[in-house]
């Protein structure tokens, strides 16, 4: 008989401050993209804080949901689907992120781009 498993938990929600910097990372793409040169990071920093002052940079809130594979009741698949929430399951013993936020997916794919 294997281990017992909690079915009474249908998933663990972590409600976080999560930095929205899009339209930053966006001008600082577009910036990368007309340079002919790889800048140091010492100049990427200045120009970064340059920017900064043009782009107003806030703390949103946002949800990653963890679902518990054993619950007995499932987690309705609709809800906390914010711009930067993310929701994670495990499929065949692995924890996979299922869904991502549009403006969580667009960060990401940016940072991607300019690290």
């Amino acid at each position: 008989m294997g281990k017992q498993k909690n079915t009474t938990i249908n998933a663990i929600i972590i409600l976080e401050k999560f930095l929205d910097n899009l339209e930053l990372e966006k001008a600082m793409w577009e910036r990368k993209k007309k340079q002919k040169i790889e800048l140091a990071i010492a100049e990427l920093l200045e120009q970064r804080m340059e920017l900064q002052k043009h782009y107003k940079l806030q703390m949103v809130l946002r949800v990653v949901v963890i679902e518990n594979p054993f619950a007995r009741i499932p987690l309705f698949a609709d809800i906390f689907g914010g711009y930067f929430d993310e929701r994670w399951q495990f499929i065949n013993g692995n924890c996979k992120r299922i869904f991502a936020g549009d403006k969580l997916k667009e960060l990401e794919a940016l940072k991607g781009k300019s690290v």
